[in-house]
């Protein structure tokens, strides 16, 4: 756990060894040839069993995507992406900076069982600006965006249709993705958002329905048309 062994408290509690195939003497030259030729196929394995790092699930969504401390100064398009949620979902709230070449994602809120009128009073204490800060929230709820709409927030309906989902997924991979290490719940999602599989077990182009409010969010800041640019000096 990454967590644990980064934690100076435990510094002197263990020590970490990182071991390939290639320290062991004992491994027929036959099988390493073996596993360099897989290599060359297939990352997953590569990454497991010749370099020794951690491995990440079949099917995964999104499988290029890296850690950053804190979303950069770049000039890019900012807005906000709320996927509401209440008693077994959070509501999600993050904020996306698209520049030319990426996208930069930060967890702002991910909390159950909060009313409209909570969400609000979150986006007040995250420093949203009313009547300027653009957010595109779930269509589907166009309840809740008339009432925080009534707060002040610049709220605005997503675009959905069909495929959404899909094309949603393919618009955040079209460039590099980097999201904050404080954003761990999503985070979490793009370690574990996969591709459902079919009867037979084969992978589908249809994503799983968990692990995906954060992500649905993200989709949401991407989906509107005619977004006005508001840019990031």
């Amino acid at each position: 756990n990454t967590e644990i062994m980064n934690n100076p408290a435990f510094a002197d509690s263990f020590r970490f060894i990182h071991t390939t195939f290639k320290d062991n003497e004992e491994l027929d030259e036959s099988i390493k040839k073996m596993m360099l030729s897989r290599a060359t196929i297939d990352d997953n394995y590569r990454r497991v069993y010749v370099e020794g790092e951690m491995g990440r699930l079949e099917g995964l969504v999104f499988t290029e995507w890296q850690q950053i401390d804190v979303i950069p100064e770049v000039k890019g398009r900012e807005r906000f992406g709320l996927d509401f949620g209440y008693t077994n979902d959070p509501s999600v709230l993050v904020r996306v900076v698209e520049s030319q070449e990426a996208f930069y994602i930060d967890e702002i809120f991910y909390q159950a069982g909060l009313t409209n009128r909570n969400i609000a009073a979150m986006l007040e204490s995250n420093g949203l600006k009313k009547n300027y800060d653009e957010i595109i929230a779930d269509s589907a709820e166009p309840k809740s965006i008339d009432e925080i709409r009534i707060f002040g927030y610049n709220v605005k309906p997503s675009v959905k249709g069909k495929d959404s989902i899909n094309a949603g997924i393919d618009k955040l991979k079209s460039k590099k993705i980097f999201i904050t290490k404080r954003s761990t719940n999503l985070i979490k999602e793009f370690r574990n958002y996969s591709w459902a599989t079919d009867k037979e077990g084969k992978t589908t182009n249809k994503p799983i329905d968990a692990f995906n409010h954060g992500i649905d969010a993200a989709r949401y800041a991407l989906s509107l048309k005619q977004q006005s640019e508001i840019f990031i000096l």
